[in-house]
């Protein structure tokens, strides 16, 4: 859900206000018409979350295994054979793996393709994404061209320490709008 200082900032009132008009405060005093505009936000900020996608790909599985998320022999079996997941979010938020591809060019092809298929939404740039180093992310932002894909892109933005400790370094992939 989009939060209530998304919320607030976009109705221009205080987030106080949003959270007693969400949780259907009877003594609020705030007119009708606020409250309508609260709840039409707060359902237009719903639906465009819903939109927003993931493509990922992960360079390397050792950082899945440190973190306890994949037994190290898989991961060592995984990293000798070039196995490179791809993931995305599921529309309920959930990680899940798309694509279990074998090389880092045919990564970033089969990521090309699965963005082809999502239907960017030419109304927002798209935002690549990288961890520590933006190799791959260049990389794959020329694929992207190559295969045609029409789409404004921001400059690559670095994924957080939190996130990068899980994913290793030179992970890399993209976010968009679904039309």
């Amino acid at each position: 859900m989009a939060t209530i200082k998304d919320i607030a900032a976009k109705a221009g009132v205080s987030i106080a206000t949003v959270s007693r008009v969400l949780n259907h405060d009877e003594t609020l005093n705030a007119q009708e018409e606020t409250k309508k505009r609260i709840f039409e936000i707060a359902e237009e900020l719903e639906k465009f979350r819903s939109r927003v996608r993931l493509i990922a790909c992960l360079d390397t599985l050792e950082y899945l295994a440190r973190g306890g998320r994949l037994p190290k022999t898989v991961a060592a079996i995984g990293n000798k054979l070039q196995f490179k997941p791809i993931i995305t979010f599921t529309k309920e938020g959930e990680i899940e793996v798309v694509k279990k591809t074998r090389g880092a060019k045919k990564a970033m092809r089969d990521m090309a393709v699965l963005a082809e298929e999502c239907k960017i939404d030419p109304e927002f740039q798209a935002i690549p994404l990288f961890s520590q180093d933006d190799t791959n992310c260049r990389e794959y932002m020329a694929t992207l061209q190559e295969a045609d894909l029409k789409v404004e892109m921001k400059q690559p933005e670095e994924i957080g320490a939190t996130i990068a400790t899980y994913i290793g370094p030179e992970a890399y992939g993209i976010v968009f709008v679904e039309s």
